[in-house]
């Protein structure tokens, strides 16, 4: 676990907006913390799909960066998406995320 490498005298982080020359270091990390198959990682977690998010929706994305390494330990993701409760949400998660 990442958290458990690092040391409270270096464990200097930052939270930042997301850019896209996050993306693979977001797969990477996204690949380790969710134990994706070589099967999985083929179909989820494309650098693109990261970038898009940053593009639709670019001050709901943030990563964490472990200042003494600019290592990325950890990133968080948002979205927006008109939601009318009355009307049963049936869509597939490929079409809410405009499939990425």
């Amino acid at each position: 676990m990442i958290a458990q490498r690092l040391k409270p005298e270096t464990a200097a982080l930052a939270v930042i907006p997301a850019e896209p020359t996050h993306a693979y270091a977001l797969r990477a990390l996204s690949l380790t913390a969710y134990y994706a198959t070589t099967e999985e990682a083929a179909l989820w977690y494309k650098p693109e799909e990261f970038m898009s998010r940053m593009q639709a929706f670019p001050e709901g994305q943030f990563v964490a960066v472990h200042l003494p390494t600019n290592e990325i330990v950890g990133y968080t993701s948002g979205m927006r998406f008109n939601y009318d409760p009355s009307v049963p949400f049936t869509e597939t998660w490929e079409h809410t995320t405009g499939f990425g």
